[in-house]
């Protein structure tokens, strides 16, 4: 992904969970960002679809430097992905899920409508 460009959701969900998967498997920073957190086991697997939840997993790993490029080093994420991640999740979803409209089709001006 280029720098500076917007992420699509599918991507920004996806780097989300790999950055909670990562987080989870390392035992320090699983007990930090519990502790931080509040979280229970219940409540994670719960929220795994939450795009809020996975926005917060990104704010976690944002708030502290050193976290975040040791995530971005064993991940291969480029430093900037987790926040413009965490901004596509901070987004409103499109009411369609964003797939693409029909565009309409243009009405017959000289035919009264039915």
């Amino acid at each position: 992904m280029p720098h500076g460009s917007a992420m699509s959701r599918d991507d920004a969900e996806t780097l989300a969970l790999t950055a909670f998967t990562w987080v989870l498997g390392d035992d320090e920073l699983r007990d930090r960002f519990l502790a931080m957190t509040g979280f229970q086991a219940e409540d994670m697997r719960e929220n795994l679809g939450n795009p809020a939840f996975l926005a917060g997993v990104l704010d976690w790993l944002l708030a502290h430097e050193a976290t975040l490029l040791r995530f971005c080093a064993a991940s291969g994420a480029a430093p900037e992905h987790p926040a413009q991640a965490r901004q596509a999740l901070r987004a409103p979803a499109p009411p369609d899920g964003g797939r693409p409209r029909r565009p309409p089709v243009p009405r017959n001006p000289s035919r009264p409508p039915r």
